[in-house]
C-alpha cells in the first residue's frame, strides 16, 4: 500500500525525519498558545496521541531545537500567525509514562534518575551559578537530594532556565497520572498524591519563570488530592470543545487514510469497529486501532487497542460492582445507553461506590462515549454508551476471563446452559464450584453478603445477553424479584432467581424454602408470562459464607 505508519512511534522527530505517515495535528500548537490558561491539564484515553502531540510542542517552541523549521515545512503551522514562536522558548519535557513502580521508594528512585538527567542535560547552567546554587543544582545532579529537595528540583531547574535564557519557560509533563495509577494498585496511593502534589504545586503555582505549562493524562485526579490551590488550572477533557479535534483521529481523517491506504471499501466496517468516540460535538476514530488494522488489515478485523494494556482496574471494577451497575453493564451491551451525571474529578478510593462514579471513570478512560446530553436545572446529564465493537468484546471477555480463572470456561458454559434447559440440579453443583474458586472471603463477609452474591450472578449472565433479556430488582406481581430472565424468543425457557443468605448452615433448607415461596406467592413470574413466556424455572439460591445451595421447581402456564 506504500504507507509508512507510524505504528508505537510517539517522537514527533522521528516521525517527520524518517519520513512516516503524520495527519497533521500542529494546529494544536496554536490553540495552546490561543488558551489563555497558564496551565492546561488535557484529559485523554490511552494511546489516544499525547505523547506525539507533547513531542510535537517540544520541538516547536524550544529554543534548543535542531532544524525546528524542517519539521514544521508544508504543516498548517507554518502559515499561522503563531509559527512566530517556534523556536523561541526553553522547554522540559517529561514523560511520567514509565514511572510505574511497585514501590513509593520504587518511584523515589525513578524520579531521581530523571530529574538526575534533566539537569545533567543543562550543566551549562553552571557557567552562572554562585557556589550554592551550583551545589542545589549538583545535589540534583548526582542523585543526592532528600526526597523534599527534589519536590523543590523542578522549580528550581525553571528558575535557572528562565535567569540564564532571559525567557520563561514552557514546561511539559506527559502522563503526569502515570505514577498515580500504580501507586493507587500497589498500595502507596497516599505517598505518591502527596509526592505530586508538592512537585506540581511548586512548579506551577506563583512562579514568574513559568510561560504556559501542558499536562496531559488519563484522569484528573480530584482537585482536594492534587491540584489544590492551583486555581489557574484550565482542564479540557472529551467534553471539552477546545482540543476536541487533536487527539485521535477525525472522521475525514481516517477516510482519508483508509483512501491512501487501498481500503475505502472498508470504512463501514472500520467505524463499527474503531468509531463512536466523541470529544466535544466532534466525532473521533481511535488512532492506535485505525494504524494497526491498516498494517494487518489482510487479518481481517479484531481488537487492537484493548489489548495495550491489562486492564486490570477496568476488571477490577466491573468484577466487586454493585447489582445496579452491573444491570446498567447489561443494557450497554444490548447497545443501550445510561444516563448518569459525569464526575470530572477521580477518587480512586471512590471508583465502585456508585454507579456514577464509575460510569464516569469508564468514559475517560475510553470505555464509554457520550450520545447526547441533557441540561435539568443546574447539572447536565448524559447519555453514556459502549462506543464500538472493539469495546464491547473487551467488556464481555473481562467478565469471561473472570469466570474461566474460577472453573474453567467449560464449566462456565455449562452453568449457564443449565439455566437454558433447566438443569437445577447441575446448575447448583457449578456455582457452587464457581463461587468457593472466585469469591473471596472478605467478600462474603461484608455488610451486606446479599448484594455480592447478587452481582455476582448478574456478572455470570453477560453472556446471555443475546438470548435474553437480563433483569435485576424489577417489580413483578406483588414484589420486586432479584433477577430474572426472559427469553428474546417466547418459546424458550424463561428463569426466575431469588437469593437468600443463611446465618447459619442449619438454615440453608429453611431460607431455600422461603425463597421459593416468596416467589410465587408475590406472584415474579406475572411479568414472564405477560411477555408470552410459559415456561420458566423459579430458583431459590441460598449462601452461608461460600457454601451455597440451590433448589428449584418448573413451571408451565401452558
Amino acid at each position: 500500500m506504500g504507507l509508512k505508519l507510524p505504528i508505537g512511534i510517539d517522537n514527533f522527530r522521528k516521525v517527520r525525519e524518517d519520513g512516516y505517515h503524520y495527519i497533521d495535528k500542529s494546529m494544536f500548537i496554536a490553540e495552546v498558545l490561543d488558551t489563555s490558561a497558564e496551565t492546561q491539564l488535557i484529559i485523554r484515553p490511552r494511546r489516544f496521541g499525547k505523547t506525539i502531540n507533547m513531542s510535537m510542542l517540544q520541538c516547536f517552541f524550544d529554543l534548543n531545537s535542531a532544524n525546528g523549521a524542517d519539521l514544521f515545512k508544508g504543516l498548517a503551522i507554518e502559515q499561522s500567525e503563531w509559527y512566530a514562536h517556534l523556536s523561541r522558548y526553553p522547554v522540559i519535557f517529561l514523560s511520567f509514562k514509565d514511572l510505574k513502580a511497585l514501590s513509593f521508594e520504587e518511584f523515589l528512585d525513578g524520579f531521581s534518575i530523571m530529574a538526575a538527567e534533566a539537569f545533567r542535560s543543562r550543566k551549562y547552567l553552571l557557567e552562572k551559578l554562585d557556589e550554592f546554587e551550583a551545589d542545589d543544582f549538583m545535589t540534583v545532579a548526582r542523585q543526592q537530594c532528600s526526597t523534599t529537595k527534589l519536590m523543590h528540583s523542578l522549580r528550581l531547574l525553571m528558575t535557572l532556565l528562565h535567569r540564564h535564557h532571559g525567557r520563561k519557560v514552557i514546561l511539559l509533563i506527559d502522563e503526569y497520572d502515570s505514577p498515580i495509577h500504580s501507586g493507587y494498585g500497589n498500595g502507596y496511593y497516599k505517598e505518591i498524591v502527596a509526592f505530586m502534589r508538592g512537585l506540581l504545586g511548586k512548579a506551577l503555582k506563583s512562579n514568574d519563570a513559568l510561560e504556559k505549562a501542558v499536562l496531559t493524562g488519563i484522569l484528573r485526579v480530584a482537585r482536594e488530592s492534587i491540584f489544590s490551590d492551583l486555581n489557574q488550572v484550565m482542564v479540557f477533557s472529551v467534553l471539552s470543545h477546545t482540543f476536541a479535534d487533536k487527539f485521535g483521529f477525525t472522521e475525514a481523517e481516517t477516510e482519508n487514510l483508509l483512501k491512501t491506504a487501498g481500503l475505502a471499501d472498508q470504512t463501514a466496517e472500520v467505524r463499527r469497529w474503531y468509531n463512536g468516540y466523541l470529544a466535544g460535538e466532534t466525532t473521533i476514530y481511535n488512532p492506535w486501532s485505525i494504524l494497526h488494522y491498516i498494517a494487518t488489515s489482510s487479518e481481517g478485523f479484531k481488537p487492537h487497542w484493548v489489548n495495550t494494556s491489562s486492564n486490570d482496574l477496568i476488571r477490577d471494577q466491573i468484577v466487586h460492582a454493585a447489582p445496579e451497575v452491573l444491570d446498567d453493564l447489561q443494557r450497554l451491551l444490548r447497545g443501550e445507553s445510561v444516563e448518569t451525571a459525569v464526575q470530572e474529578q477521580t477518587v480512586f478510593d471512590h471508583i465502585n461506590q456508585d454507579a456514577q462514579t464509575l460510569w464516569s471513570f469508564f468514559l475517560f478512560c475510553g470505555y464509554l462515549k457520550v450520545t447526547s446530553k441533557v441540561q435539568r436545572g443546574d447539572r447536565w446529564f448524559y447519555d453514556l454508551a459502549v462506543p464500538n465493537t472493539e469495546i464491547k468484546l473487551l467488556l464481555q471477555d473481562i467478565v469471561e476471563v473472570w469466570l474461566r480463572r474460577g472453573i474453567g470456561s467449560a464449566k462456565v458454559k455449562a452453568l449457564l446452559e443449565s439455566l437454558v434447559t433447566g438443569d437445577v440440579d447441575l446448575f447448583g453443583t457449578l456455582l457452587a464450584q464457581l463461587v468457593k474458586s472466585v469469591l473471596s472471603f472478605y467478600d462474603t463477609a461484608e455488610q451486606n453478603p446479599e448484594r455480592v452474591y447478587h452481582a455476582f450472578v448478574l456478572g455470570l449472565l453477560v453472556h446471555l445477553g443475546d438470548r435474553y433479556e437480563i433483569r435485576s430488582n424489577r417489580e413483578a406481581g406483588y414484589g420486586r424479584y432479584d433477577l430474572s430472565m426472559r427469553p428474546r424468543d417466547a418459546s424458550d425457557r424463561g428463569v426466575i432467581l431469588e437469593f437468600k443468605v443463611a446465618k447459619s448452615a442449619e438454615e440453608m433448607k429453611s431460607v431455600l424454602q422461603e425463597g421459593l415461596d416468596q416467589i410465587e406467592t408475590r406472584h415474579y413470574g406475572a411479568e414472564l408470562e405477560d411477555a408470552g413466556v410459559a415456561l420458566r424455572s423459579e430458583i431459590a439460591v441460598a449462601f452461608y459464607g461460600k457454601d451455597v445451595r440451590v433448589r428449584g421447581r418448573e413451571v408451565d402456564a401452558r
